[in-house]
């Protein structure tokens, strides 16, 4: 009885609504891929399992990692932006079998809520954008630059994901403003904390899916009071 109170008093996790356009997500046959989900949990879910029809995928063929994000829900009509976690389920070398329908389970106790991603072949994505590095910085803003690469035949955004160093969440910014192939584009995030630390990745999508994140950059804001003047850049790995 006691145990029946308690399950009735967990929230069950929430599959947000910025997967709305997210339940076909592609890969390419003979390669890894990626499926991801948004989700708000509070409490935290206690635990994560992922099935390709009704096959529990425990083999280390498939590889599940969670990261704190902002996601992006609906209450009462009105978008909101809350702590959340991106679930991202790993298939290594893709066969075909694979392009089929995956189901997530979040459980809570002793129950569960799932949500359905079908796994389609994809043509073409956006290509990762080259050469991302920091124009330069001011007190509350930091400019970057980048060019963009092939789009895929689709139209194209470019997405800059930023966070204080040291920080675990991502923030993320669509640019959507408009922009040139083979040049450098600039792009200002403004906002910032002044004399702050910030780490930056960009990555480029299309209807299809998004591409690679680029090598993550730093750079430092100025103290208030200073002058604008360009910040020396230093890229720290591969992003994951």
């Amino acid at each position: 009885m006691l145990k029946k109170s308690v399950d009735m008093l967990l929230a069950p996790p929430v599959i947000t609504a910025d997967n709305k356009d997210k339940s076909t997500q592609y890969g390419n046959f003979g390669k890894s891929t990626e499926l991801k989900v948004n989700v708000y949990s509070i409490p935290k879910y206690s635990s994560i399992r992922w099935y390709r029809g009704n096959m529990h995928l425990i083999s280390d063929k498939y590889i599940t990692k969670e990261e704190p994000v902002i996601v992006k829900d609906l209450f009462h009509g009105v978008e909101v932006q809350l702590d959340g976690y991106k679930i991202t389920l790993t298939i290594s070398d893709l066969l075909e079998t694979g392009f089929t329908n995956f189901t997530l389970r979040l459980y809570y106790s002793s129950q569960y809520v799932e949500h359905k991603v079908n796994l389609d072949i994809s043509s073409e994505c956006s290509e990762t954008p080259s050469n991302f590095s920091i124009n330069s910085s001011g007190e509350t803003s930091i400019t970057v630059q980048w060019i963009p690469g092939y789009s895929g035949g689709h139209t194209q955004t470019f997405c800059v994901e930023y966070r204080i160093t040291g920080s675990r969440i991502w923030i993320l910014k669509e640019i959507k403003t408009d922009y040139q192939l083979d040049k450098y584009n600039l792009y200002t995030l403004s906002g910032l904390q002044d004399k702050s630390s910030y780490e930056l990745r960009m990555y480029a999508q299309n209807m299809l899916n998004q591409s690679q994140k680029t090598d993550i950059a730093t750079s430092t804001t100025l103290q208030s009071g200073t002058t604008d003047e360009i910040q020396p850049v230093s890229f720290v790995g591969i992003s994951e």
